[in-house]
């Protein structure tokens, strides 16, 4: 799944193997269509 917290400097993202990632919220806005992409191949 994937985990935002929009209020933070970084953005924790957890992936499919469980792994948090911690990236900047700029980066986090201008990749989301990666990680919108993530949350629907989990299904």
């Amino acid at each position: 799944g994937v985990v935002v917290s929009v209020g933070t400097v970084n953005t924790v993202l957890e992936n499919e193997q469980g792994e948090c990632l911690s990236v900047p919220n700029q980066q986090l806005i201008n990749s989301s269509f990666k990680f919108q992409s993530w949350s629907e191949d989990e299904d």
